[in-house]
């Protein structure tokens, strides 16, 4: 059917809403241009064709059919239409059956665009599914945010209970004012809260502490926390030690709103470490200040008038061996008491120190001591001996030797007037003087000097390896062969080598000795892998008598390479203490082949007595004995003794110091196995 009313048409053409018309069979047969342009199509393009085509929910066009056939319209019926170019556009439609002029039935339809409506409840709803997802997550985050609090409301409870249990606090105001106090403050104060509170933190210290007050309101003022060992006083007086945290506890504006004070008790710390600050600087036996307080009493403030004076006490060691260590103990004791008082009268303002084993110090202020102190300290010295200590019931007599010296003699470092005073000290032992002052004149210090010297070169010679043999030939009696070579030790220095005369006697005072015999040892054994040669070398006494150096020699002479080409000759055997000691090393070495040479026989009252005890293979006669041989006739005696005596024990003989052909001429009378001497030739190098 079509519309025949033009009126009508004209209408419909510009109605801002789309129209059309269906028939029976739903083809379109009226489209007016608003609903041609929504489904984006011409208006006689849409004629003829079946809705259907244009639907995007095919199951609402059954149920509006349904519902136009029973009543006659269906209303506000929301459904899709398909677009031209495929997408849906939602609308809500109108549907009235009315009859044509035909008397046919059709539909009149009119359609409402939703499309922007639906685009907005799209963005509506999603804005909802979004804040319902906010609002979960908001819920969840409250809830894990409070059980987070939660959590950190049972850790500082359990933390404030900890610190309560462990630590002393107290809160304090930003005046420093008590506002609080735990429980173990108050038990260790002996205070009550009501009394504490309103007081002053500064109230709680001792007054040892209260210098310690502008420092911490300064720090304070700067920083958000200070930190100290701090002694406290309790209510009933006592001091303990607190190891003191102040820190700032800010509000919300980052304003200091309070203070907490925190403290653990160091006191047991405290007082150990003192205790053992008192071990450290004090003597055990007469508790006097020991080296250690001395050294840093002269190094902290050395005063300009400064004097020291070193005390040793005469024969000590004798007395120990005499009565005992536990009386040498008591003697100390009580001359600790006699210098304290009868030197500590005459000084004035001093203080007495206990150095090692039987020394003492004296340090005196010499701008407060009497003028004639030397002399009364002189006369004291003179008169101590006449002063008895008691021993077990016996009466002794102790004497004391005294080193003198201040910043006036021996400079003005508290080290130079302690080097000073002990170089007194020694030269006056070596001088059997009661009291010496030190006095630059006397070159004490040069031979200090000298010594520290000759360590450096000893330590540099032994690491450098520059410690070498010397090889002086030892020549048969009779034929002058030479068969064998005695090892004399050198240290190299440059082109030139020092003989061991310069430098022996220090290396024993510093226990390097040893080292050297180690290290000719090492060197000839390294030459007997190269050489024929047969070789002398020298063992002290000391060497001998030391067991770790004695059990090394023993095992380094079992890989000689050639034992029965070695001889050890023992030098400075008029010191043999313990010849059980010797007798075994000796049978030790021998057991390898080694033979064994006595040096230096004749030089002392005893060598025959220790000869008959000791079971060697050569006796080398004194050189002294050998140089006066043509002239003295008490050396030609000698000798023939010797030689008498050394024939029957069926030991060799060597003459040592053979210098001339008079000497050798004079040998020739006598039975003489072996020579030695710069005759035959002088220590060098290389052997041959």
């Amino acid at each position: 059917m079509s519309i025949q009313s033009d009126h009508l048409e004209q209408i419909l053409a510009h109605f801002p809403e789309g129209v059309f018309t269906l028939n029976q069979e739903l083809a379109i047969t009226y489209a007016n241009d608003a609903f041609a342009e929504l489904l984006g199509y011409g208006p006689d393009e849409l004629l003829g064709t079946s809705i259907d085509a244009y639907l995007g929910d095919h199951a609402i066009l059954e149920a509006c059919h349904t519902e136009v056939v029973e009543k006659g319209f269906c209303n506000e019926q929301k459904t899709e239409f398909l677009h031209r170019n495929g997408q849906r556009v939602h609308i809500a439609k109108n549907v009235q059956l009315v009859e044509g002029e035909d008397g046919q039935s059709m539909f009149v339809v009119c359609v409402r665009d939703l499309t922007d409506i639906h685009r907005l409840n799209q963005a509506l709803e999603d804005h909802a599914a979004k804040l319902r997802v906010y609002n979960d997550s908001l819920t969840q985050k409250v809830a894990e945010r409070t059980q987070r609090l939660r959590r950190q409301m049972a850790y500082l409870q359990a933390y404030k209970t900890a610190m309560d249990t462990s630590a002393m606090t107290l809160m304090l105001d930003t005046d420093l004012t008590i506002t609080d106090a735990n429980g173990m403050m108050l038990t260790r104060c002996g205070w009550d809260l009501r009394d504490l509170l309103g007081q002053s933190l500064f109230q709680l210290w001792s007054a040892e502490s209260h210098g310690l007050r502008p420092k911490v309101t300064a720090t304070l003022a700067e920083s958000p926390s200070w930190k100290g060992v701090v002694r406290y006083q309790s209510r009933a007086g006592q001091t303990f030690y607190l190891d003191t945290t102040l820190a700032a506890i800010y509000d919300e504006h980052h304003q200091v709103n309070e203070y907490v004070c925190i403290g653990y008790d160091v006191s047991a710390l405290i007082e150990s470490t003192q205790a053992m600050s008192f071990r450290l600087h004090n003597d055990p036996l007469t508790q006097l200040p020991n080296r250690l307080s001395l050294l840093e009493a002269i190094a902290a403030d050395t005063p300009e008038q400064m004097g020291l004076v070193l005390f040793n006490v005469d024969r000590f060691s004798e007395l120990n061996a005499c009565f005992g260590h536990e009386a040498g103990d008591e003697v100390l004791r009580s001359l600790a008491l006699a210098l304290n008082d009868g030197v500590g009268s005459i000084s004035g303002v001093c203080q007495l120190y206990k150095l090692p084993v039987d020394e003492f110090a004296l340090l005196v202020d010499l701008q407060r001591i009497a003028p004639d102190f030397e002399g009364r300290l002189q006369d004291f010295l003179q008169h101590l001996p006449h002063q008895r200590f008691q021993l077990d019931g016996q009466q002794v007599n102790v004497s004391v030797t005294a080193g003198w010296a201040t910043t006036h003699t021996a400079g003005s470092k508290g080290r130079q007037v302690l080097s000073g005073a002990d170089m007194a000290l020694k030269r006056a032992k070596a001088q059997h003087k009661t009291f010496l002052s030190f006095d630059p004149t006397l070159k004490i210090e040069k031979t200090y000097q000298q010594n520290l010297n000759w360590i450096e070169r000893l330590n540099r010679g032994l690491e450098e390896q520059r410690f070498v043999p010397f090889y002086q030939p030892i020549v048969d009696a009779k034929t002058h062969e030479v068969v064998k070579y005695e090892c004399l030790l050198r240290l190299k220095e440059g082109d030139e080598y020092v003989s061991p005369g310069a430098f022996l006697g220090i290396a024993k005072r510093l226990r390097l000795y040893h080292r050297l015999t180690q290290t000719m040892i090492d060197q000839v054994f390294a030459r007997m892998q190269t050489s024929s040669h047969h070789f002398s070398v020298n063992l002290s006494i000391e060497d001998i008598a030391d067991e770790t150096m004695r059990l090394w020699l023993i095992q380094r002479v079992e890989t000689c390479p050639d034992p029965g080409r070695l001889v050890l000759e023992i030098v400075e055997s008029e010191g043999i203490q313990n010849y059980d000691t010797v007798r075994e090393f000796i049978r030790a070495v021998k057991a390898q082949g080694v033979r064994v040479a006595l040096d230096d026989f004749g030089a002392g009252y005893s060598n025959f007595a220790y000869m008959v005890q000791l079971d060697v293979d050569y006796l080398k006669i004194d050189g002294s004995i050998i140089q006066g041989i043509c002239d003295n006739p008490a050396s030609k005696v000698m000798t023939e003794t010797i030689l008498a005596f050394a024939h029957k024990l069926g030991v060799k003989t060597i003459a040592e110091f053979v210098s001339s052909q008079a000497i050798v001429d004079c040998l020739n009378g006598f039975a003489i196995d072996e020579l030695q001497g710069f005759y035959f030739g002088k220590p060098s190098p290389e052997p041959g």
